[in-house]
């Protein structure tokens, strides 16, 4: 949505597979977007790290199948990470 802000970014591009229902075992579940007041820094960092990855890579968050965030939506993302 265009001028959310970096908490609705996160919530609608990642709840889908990052909202505790998970597995905990699984990689994935170390990040609930919808606990991100609980949310450990280091686990903040890492989320911030994959949205920051290439075009193309494995790791990169979102996953291109899922959708594509706009250069505002990842300014306004990162910086609800870095809070």
């Amino acid at each position: 949505q265009a001028g959310a802000d970096g908490r609705a970014v996160l919530v609608q591009m990642c709840a889908r597979c990052h909202d505790g229902r998970a597995n905990p075992n699984i990689g994935r579940s170390k990040f609930n977007v919808l606990k991100l007041d609980e949310m450990s820094a280091d686990a903040k960092a890492a989320a911030s790290e994959r949205i920051r990855e290439p075009e193309g890579s494995v790791k990169k968050m979102p996953p291109w199948r899922s959708g594509v965030l706009t250069p505002e939506a990842v300014t306004a993302a990162l910086a609800e990470l870095a809070k």
